[in-house]
């Protein structure tokens, strides 16, 4: 009880001072993530890629991944949303860390640094969709920088379930968890 305390105590205390780092790190790495595509000479490459690919195929190849980069925008929006939920949940949700029966820290802090781990990982699949989508193709009907780009647009689409799953896998471990701490609170009470 007194570990709970003292872990609540600290992170209320310096709850603004971590938030701020983590959102300036996260800004950091938006940057350099953004930095990497290069916008030079975007309109010419996809107009490049529409012209070059197979004719009435390369313009559905990119209606299609039009439509994948508004469903991924609308993602993003969600994940800010869902993380600006989760700041203004912290400290309650610290603050129930030393209650055994309603326990909300270990749920808040899990979502949290999944939603900023999804974040990060879905512009860095955007950011080379991109790359590989204004790349200029080298021959008439070449396609493989469109499907490579599509490839890695679908992949950030899927990101947030596959870390969902590697968050929240089956209940195993919690399970696990659960029958470690109810043994060890039947030993502590045999001894008594």
């Amino acid at each position: 009880k007194i570990v709970s305390i003292v872990v609540s105590a600290f992170f209320l205390f310096v709850y603004d001072s971590i938030i701020e780092w983590i959102l300036h790190a996260q800004e950091l790495m938006m940057h350099e993530i953004i930095d990497t595509i290069s916008s030079e000479e975007m309109i010419l490459n996809m107009i490049t890629n529409i012209l070059m690919g197979p004719g009435l195929f390369s313009i559905i190849v990119i209606l299609v991944i039009g439509i994948l980069l508004i469903v991924l925008m609308l993602q993003l929006f969600y994940r800010t949303a869902f993380v600006a939920i989760l700041y203004i949940a912290g400290p309650i949700a610290i603050a129930t860390k030393i209650n055994d029966t309603y326990n909300f820290f270990d749920f808040w802090l899990k979502n949290f640094i999944i939603a900023f781990v999804t974040l990060a990982l879905q512009l860095i699949a955007i950011a080379v969709g991109l790359n590989q989508f204004l790349i200029p193709p080298s021959y008439f009907g070449d396609t493989y920088h469109l499907f490579m780009g599509a490839a890695f647009f679908i992949l950030s689409l899927t990101l947030p379930g596959i870390l969902g799953q590697w968050g929240f896998s089956t209940g195993s471990a919690r399970s696990v968890a659960s029958g470690a701490k109810s043994a060890v609170k039947m030993m502590v009470l045999k001894r008594k």
